[in-house]
């Protein structure tokens, strides 16, 4: 699976009335990979997500983090659940 998102830079807001510039645009690509196995005891699920996968460095207006850090780079998750029958 693969997920991409664009946020556009904030164009409604007075920069003058900002303590820091607004920040660009930016890009973020997401990846995931999902598999499930059933048993006849049950079925484990097990994945591997990465988060900002090209570790792409950007600010987001919303967050107020934004004017001491820019926002977590990449992120690899790893994912196994058991569900019981």
């Amino acid at each position: 699976e693969w997920h991409s998102n664009y946020t556009a830079k904030q164009w409604l807001v007075d920069p003058a009335l900002d303590y820091a510039p607004i920040p660009d645009a930016y890009w973020i690509n997401h990846f995931a990979v999902k598999y499930s196995k059933e048993f006849s005891w049950g079925k484990i699920n097990t994945g591997v997500q990465i988060q900002n996968a090209f570790n792409q460095v950007y600010r987001d207006y919303l967050n107020r983090f934004r004017y001491f850090a820019h926002e977590t780079g990449r992120a690899i998750l790893i994912n196994v659940s058991y569900q019981w029958r």
